[in-house]
């Protein structure tokens, strides 16, 4: 993602780029911006029935810890 933005802003410098699998149409407007999310979580959960689960607990977990702030406190 990194490196299309680099071009993107910087053209008159970066020449070229290589974007590997960045999801750079989310930036796209009036496109459905799910379209990622939904083949991202078919890819979790055809690896086994219980990754999607996991990922789903892992992310819900993360949410969690920066809600409560940077202050390392539990």
């Amino acid at each position: 993602m990194l490196s299309a933005y680099m071009r993107f802003k910087y053209p008159n410098i970066v020449t070229g780029s290589i974007a590997a699998s960045a999801p750079i149409f989310l930036l796209t407007p009036g496109i459905n911006r799910n379209f990622f999310w939904e083949a991202v979580t078919k890819d979790f959960s055809d690896a086994t029935p219980t990754c999607y689960n996991n990922v789903k607990t892992a992310f819900q977990m993360m949410n969690d810890i920066a809600a409560k702030g940077m202050s390392g406190n539990p």
